[in-house]
């Protein structure tokens, strides 16, 4: 039973996948602070996204977005939205090993990629990745 679940999980996330590739839609938000140097704040939230995304891709950016902006906003945190696909962001893309839609917190020479986690549960439960969200940025900020 365990690993029919774990099958559904894998087909589910290779669907979504799939979804983000395949999708026609040329929208594309920017962030005022896509083109920031990068580096500048104790924590740093990035959402690596392609031009053309998925409905998914574009809920995770808003509610990870709309999570920093509300609980961060007067503390060193800084959220960046960046196109890896534009050749002008070819060196954080590259810092971080970049191939597709990624979430990642960092601070300093420590991060984590949080992607798989926005994935499974931005449909279902996005409190989860919130307050994933929250324990990371918390533990880098108290260092």
């Amino acid at each position: 039973m365990r690993t029919m679940k774990k099958l559904i999980m894998l087909i589910g996330f290779a669907m979504l996948v799939a979804a983000c590739g395949n999708n026609q839609t040329s929208e594309s938000k920017t962030s005022e602070n896509e083109t920031s140097e990068y580096g500048i704040a104790k924590v740093e939230v990035f959402y690596f996204h392609a031009t053309r995304r998925c409905p998914t891709c574009n809920k995770i950016e808003d509610i990870s977005k709309d999570f920093v902006a509300q609980q961060y906003k007067d503390q060193d945190v800084k959220y960046y939205s960046v196109n890896f696909e534009d050749s002008q962001n070819k060196e954080i893309t590259q810092k971080y090993s970049i191939t597709w839609s990624s979430l990642i917190i960092s601070s300093g020479d420590e991060h984590e990629d949080i992607t798989d986690l926005a994935f499974q549960v931005i449909n279902s439960d996005p409190s989860q990745l919130t307050n994933r969200m929250q324990n990371l940025i918390d533990e880098y900020l108290s260092k």
